[in-house]
């Protein structure tokens, strides 16, 4: 099983993870992903303890369902007169709860059939407490006890009975949407971790698809994918699951990737006195920007809303990562003829570039 540890605060704290009550990892990070091979019963509690020496340390826990295939005890031979009433009993032990069958004769699959001289019943144990010898506490497991009751014996009468236990059929595959991490803001270029997990008999084949491309595929129930050198274009993540039984399975997630403006202009604009101007640049930004107008950028001297200019900016209704600059001189002076520069800003990174008003003869 793969585990994903996620933990805030400042310094970053030192993440522990506790596995079946045992300290398995410790790492200084924000998150922190393992994969433990070989699962074990006993293995249901994992936890997860983050402290960076502020404030009271916290705890998470969460408990797994780990299954397997149902084990049987059973006395083996029972002795008893003619007459008697006999009890044949079994302890199975199993997760999920099991299906349960006497059989008379096993390679024939000829069944113990219930009236009569037979009576048969299945009941849930009482909680069995074991602990391995090394271990600080008790695993507590439910059990079943399956039994078969026979009575009136016939003389030199022997019965061999078996018995059959087996989980439940295969099950058509589901897959959640795929979590990712960071989960909220991701910027371009960063590094995102995906983790797709998917339920079904047998296990299922899980697909991931980012932005619209396949990535990785494997035969399992949980697979955690790293990608590198996020692009803007990676927003939507998928999963896809299949095990040849039922409808193969889809879900997905849009996540927000983020990058510094970036921004298109025309240059140059060549008018005559008097003409209405307009200045435009285009610019794509994920979050939305900041923007000015300067008419000396070194000097960082603002183009100024009122009298002879006018400033707008429009949102794409298509592409809301798209915003025009409009810079509208109504009548243009001699004074007003040189260089602009549209300049946007957003927690990514900024970009300024030039633009121009030239002047030319009517």
């Amino acid at each position: 099983m793969t585990i994903l540890c996620l933990a805030l605060g400042n310094p970053a704290p030192t993440i522990s993870l506790y596995v079946g009550g045992h300290l398995v990892r410790q790492d200084a990070s924000r998150h922190m992903v393992t994969v433990i091979h070989n699962v074990t019963a006993d293995m249901e509690h994992v936890s997860c303890y983050a402290d960076n020496g502020y404030g009271v340390p916290m705890q998470a826990t969460r408990k797994v369902n780990i299954c397997y295939p149902p084990k049987i005890q059973a006395a083996g031979i029972t002795v008893a007169s003619v007459g008697n009433e006999v009890e044949l009993r079994c302890l199975v032990d199993s997760k999920p709860k099991p299906k349960t069958i006497f059989w008379r004769d096993h390679d024939g699959r000829i069944p113990v059939i219930e009236g009569g001289n037979y009576h048969i019943m299945e009941r849930i144990n009482e909680l069995v407490y074991h602990k391995p010898t090394k271990a600080e506490k008790f695993n507590k497991i439910e059990t079943r006890v399956a039994w078969l009751r026979m009575g009136n014996l016939k003389p030199s009468s022997q019965h061999i009975l078996y018995v059959e236990a087996w989980t439940d059929p295969a099950l058509p595959a589901f897959v959640d949407p795929p979590t990712v991490h960071p989960a909220d803001n991701i910027p371009e270029g960063g590094s995102m971790t995906i983790l797709c997990l998917a339920l079904g008999n047998p296990a299922p084949t899980i697909s991931l698809y980012v932005g619209g491309h396949l990535v990785r595929q494997d035969a399992s129930r949980h697979m955690v994918t790293v990608i590198h050198n996020v692009t803007a274009d990676m927003e939507h993540v998928s999963g896809y699951a299949d095990n040849g039984y039922g409808v193969p399975m889809q879900a997905t997630r849009k996540v927000n990737i983020c990058y510094p403006p970036k921004i298109q202009a025309a240059g140059i604009t060549v008018a005559s006195v008097g003409n209405e101007v307009e200045l435009r640049c285009l610019v794509d930004s994920k979050p939305k920007p900041k923007t000015i107008f300067w008419r000396d950028h070194d000097g960082r001297i603002p183009v100024i809303e009122g009298g002879n200019y006018h400033i707008m900016e429009r949102i794409n209704e298509s592409h809301p990562n798209l915003y025009t600059m409009v810079l509208r001189i109504h009548k243009l002076q001699a004074s007003d003829v040189g260089d602009y520069f549209c300049h946007a800003e957003n927690p990514y990174g900024s970009k300024t570039i030039p633009v121009s008003v030239r002047y030319g003869m009517s």
